[in-house]
């Protein structure tokens, strides 16, 4: 016999996915019949909507070639730096600001983050080059 007040109970897990905002979120998945994702640190299943950027990006590769360079909306030319700007804040960054930014006679960087040639992980850190002493 359940007892829906039971947290461990079917019945209660049952409840609680009834208002679960998310419980219709699995269709944005491929998930295989059968499997659950329960790992943590697992990529988990394909999402639709990044098979569907991935194959867009694809057929832009595929049909613009070279040009698509500088002549697809939005240019791949400027990609990195677009995608910097918009996640400057997450570092506590300004959007113009990075690695490659001179200020002063320094390269300006966010708090905290691994300066250009930071070995951190193998013990070698570098120091961070300036304007004047390029690598």
């Amino acid at each position: 016999m359940t007892n829906a007040a039971d947290p461990l109970s079917e019945q209660y897990a049952l409840d609680l996915d009834v208002v679960d905002f998310l419980r219709n979120f699995h269709i944005h998945f491929h998930i295989p019949e059968g499997t659950g994702y329960l790992d943590g640190n697992s990529l988990g299943p394909l999402s639709r909507d990044a098979e569907r950027a991935v194959l867009a990006a694809l057929e832009s590769w595929k049909v613009q070639g070279i040009v698509g360079w500088l002549a697809t909306d939005p240019p791949w030319f400027t990609l990195g730096e677009d995608l910097g700007a918009r996640m400057a804040a997450l570092v506590g960054a300004a959007p113009d600001q990075g690695p490659d930014r001179p200020q002063g006679d320094r390269v300006q960087r966010a708090p905290g983050a691994a300066a250009v040639g930071d070995r951190a992980d193998a013990g070698l850190a570098q120091p961070v080059p300036t304007v004047d002493d390029p690598l």
